[in-house]
């Protein structure tokens, strides 16, 4: 069972609609929100997401964030404490422009992050250092559209509470 009752995914349209909708699938009882954010800078939609969606998010929601969408989601988390928001950003940049992650209120177990230092869109962006549960993984170094699997079960797992660092691992094991 998942710990989260919403679920709102901000991100690129398609990447976005195919994960919520593979993990729509798993779990009737969670919610999966996808609002429109605007193809724009990081400034441009987090103010936007701000303005009109913001006010719609319930208290405890996992946001989850696909590329500039995680540097989205994470700037929500530290503007709405008060929410208890949980935030799993997927080859999200660290920063873009003015817009930068910063550390998590709270409990820093409410955030994740997936990312390949390779992806060429967040190379040299992506300081993850200061989020406990930060995975430098070589299997998004192409996107996330080629990672499709891999991530919806690590949401689904981040979702039910599980040991990241043993799912993560476990993903794709080294060979002997």
């Amino acid at each position: 069972m998942s710990r989260f009752a919403d679920v709102v995914w901000i991100g690129p349209g398609a990447a976005v609609a195919r994960l919520s909708l593979i993990l729509d699938r798993k779990d009737p009882f969670v919610a999966h929100r996808t609002p429109y954010v605007p193809d724009a800078g990081a400034a441009d939609a987090l103010a936007f997401v701000t303005a009109n969606y913001a006010s719609k998010i319930k208290k405890g929601t996992l946001l989850v964030g696909l590329e500039r969408g995680g540097l989205v989601a994470c700037c929500l988390q530290r503007s709405f404490p008060a929410l208890s928001l949980s935030v799993v950003a997927v080859n999200s940049p660290t920063r873009d422009g003015d817009i930068i992650t910063m550390p998590a209120l709270g409990n820093p177990s409410n955030r994740l992050a997936l990312f390949s230092s390779s992806y060429k869109p967040i190379a040299g962006r992506c300081d993850w250092e200061f989020t406990a549960q930060a995975f430098d993984v070589g299997w998004l170094r192409d996107g996330v559209a080629n990672a499709f699997y891999p991530v919806s079960y690590l949401v689904s797992a981040y979702m039910r509470g599980l040991d990241m660092k043993k799912e993560v691992s476990l993903m794709f094991p080294a060979t002997v």
